[in-house]
């Protein structure tokens, strides 16, 4: 399976966080065998914000967590204006978020065609309804 993992799965892929459910967690372990793990640029800014204000401890430098998940086989997936475009729009569809970098990972997703693994309740109830985008709850 195809997946981007949206902030809050990346940061607890990573960390190895019982916040992460069995479900996500091994469709998430046999992407990375498949090579099939991608994140977006975006949750590195919101990562490394997140580190650098005291929010979360990354235990490293966010420059060497980055190469640590690109070691793992996790790929980012490059910023399109397709992908630009798209996030902009999704704020005016009823339900979704106003938060800008959740717009930009789920366009992302949409763009790229890749199942989005996320938490958040927000999207979840949003895709939920749609067909063109699939999301597995990160927490099941």
């Amino acid at each position: 399976m195809n997946i981007i993992l949206d902030t809050d799965a990346l940061l607890w892929m990573a960390q190895g966080s019982s916040r992460l459910g069995r479900e996500a967690r091994d469709t998430i372990d046999e992407a990375i065998q498949d090579g099939t793990v991608r994140f977006s640029p975006i949750s590195m800014l919101e990562a490394t914000r997140l580190h650098w204000d005291g929010r979360i401890d990354l235990r490293r430098a966010p420059e060497a967590w980055h190469r640590e998940l690109l070691d793992r086989g996790v790929r980012e997936v490059p910023v399109t204006t397709g992908i630009t475009i798209l996030a902009a729009s999704l704020e005016t569809q009823e339900g979704f978020h106003a938060d800008p970098a959740d717009q930009m990972i789920t366009a992302t997703a949409m763009v790229a065609r890749l199942n989005l693994v996320t938490s958040d309740r927000k999207i979840l109830n949003w895709a939920s309804g749609r067909t063109d985008i699939d999301c597995l709850n990160a927490r099941n």
